[in-house]
């Protein structure tokens, strides 16, 4: 490996670069991925009163040291190992879902409400993005403190086009055209152009990479495309750590690499792929044998990401055994390659459970037109569960009770009841409750919002 020392004498034009918002600037070379010193730590202590101020601190010393340091250096040689799992933040980037828990958890421990976190034109959209940029905007008060002369101000298109970059990215794509909605409404309020929203989206083949896939980087001698050349120059390949990430980038499945470059259309993976039938999966399942099933599943995934079926199959297994954490990624990878009414049954009910309704908001309004074509209540059935796992159940009632025919009768009289017995209504309430229990006696909620009316009775 090389051992390449660039010195940055003037870190201050990194932070205008920044904030020219031309490219992604990530956190800056702060304490999380770099070494600082102790002295230059207490520099920023004395100046600031604390060595982090932002909730946020890797953003916040990395460009603290954009801002305060004399120079930094960087190296070509990797000091560092990134780690990347599930559990992890980088592993939540790549599923709405996981990015929306990522910011509830991020909430819930800070001293901060979310208007304070997120930048309140942007906090419809959930990506890591809108995340950076609201940290930008939180930062630039100490900015302009400092550096009075220079000229620091937010260029709106370019910021627009950081964020239609960013829906385009991840492994599912179940809340891309409501998020373009979203987009199309920030744009008209900026006053700015949308051309930079992505006409679709494809989940990637289930990688990490630095420099992605860039279709204009290859070269065809001939239509029957049996070898790559790749130009380094176009995907910004600087030196061999950048070459790596690339090399690692295109070490894939050869024809998932080929449809994820667009060389083929509507491609599907054969049957052959698949290392275990459906049938023998599903037989398992019969026999409740659930751990085979479950690392069938796996494997079948492991060796064809666009799996659907399996992906489907496996999702489908987690939220019959109320794992609904554990649900919500394979449902939802497997939403973006087919819709399927059932997956997203589950994938919503899911979102529900764990109280992710920001995100199940957004995951119907993507599927309203599918879900229409299949059912007509069921959209408004959703937005009345939404309502309801909310608090909001007067509303849900009235929601509940419109729908003709109705999906689950029981819910309008669970709804009706809450909503009588929050308004010191006890008796209403029992007569509705009783109603709700008559359609659905198995219900934990119905059971324990009736005990909770006959104590105030």
């Amino acid at each position: 490996m090389p051992t390449t020392v660039v010195k940055e004498d003037d870190p201050r034009s990194q932070l205008k670069i920044a904030y020219e918002f031309k490219s992604n600037s990530g956190t800056g070379p702060g304490i999380y991925h770099g070494i600082i010193s102790k002295k230059f730590l207490d520099k920023l202590k004395s100046k600031r009163g604390s060595y982090f101020i932002d909730e946020n601190p890797d953003f916040d010393s990395g460009f603290s040291t954009l801002l305060y340091a004399e120079s930094y250096l960087k190296t070509t040689y990797p000091i560092f190992i990134s780690g990347h799992c599930r559990a992890s933040n980088s592993g939540a980037m790549h599923n709405r879902a996981s990015l929306h828990k990522g910011l509830s958890d991020f909430l819930n421990e800070s001293s901060s409400d979310l208007k304070d976190i997120l930048w309140s034109d942007l906090d419809e959209l959930i990506t890591i993005q809108v995340g950076i940029i609201s940290c930008l905007k939180r930062f630039l008060p100490e900015v302009k403190k400092v550096l009075p002369e220079e000229k620091f101000e937010f260029n709106k298109q370019n910021i627009f086009n950081l964020l239609a970059s960013s829906i385009g990215n991840g492994y599912e794509n179940t809340t891309f055209k409501a998020e373009v909605k979203i987009l199309k409404k920030i744009a008209k309020k900026w006053k700015v152009s949308a051309e930079a929203i992505p006409s679709r989206k494809l989940p990637t083949p289930g990688l990490l990479t630095d420099k992605g896939i860039n279709k204009s980087a290859i070269s065809e001698n001939n239509k029957q495309i049996n070898r790559l050349v790749i130009d380094g120059n176009i995907l910004g390949v600087n030196n061999i750590l950048d070459a790596i990430k690339v090399v690692e980038s295109s070490t894939v499945d050869w024809a998932v690499l080929l449809k994820s470059l667009g060389h083929i259309r509507n491609f599907f993976l054969s049957e052959k792929n698949r290392i275990y039938s459906s049938d023998l999966v599903v037989e398992k399942l019969k026999n409740e044998s659930f751990w085979e099933a479950q690392k069938m599943l796996e494997n079948n995934i492991f060796a064809n990401p666009f799996d659907n079926e399996s992906l489907l199959l496996l999702g489908v297994m987690y939220f019959n055994e109320n794992d609904f954490s554990m649900a919500i990624p394979y449902l939802a990878r497997s939403l973006s390659f087919e819709f399927n009414i059932q997956g997203f049954d589950a994938y919503f009910h899911s979102l529900v459970k764990t109280n992710q309704l920001r995100v199940a908001q957004l995951v119907l309004e993507n599927y309203s037109s599918e879900i229409r074509e299949r059912n007509d209540q069921l959209f408004e059935h959703c937005r009345g569960v939404i309502e309801m796992a909310s608090g909001n159940y007067s509303a849900a009632a009235n929601i509940f009770n419109n729908i003709s025919p109705q999906i689950d009768s029981s819910l309008y009289f669970y709804c009706a009841a809450y909503s009588a017995f929050l308004r010191g209504q006890a008796a209403n309430a029992n007569k509705f409750v009783k109603q709700a229990i008559l359609f659905n006696e198995n219900r934990d909620e119905y059971l324990e919002l009736e005990a909770e009316i006959k104590a105030a009775l």
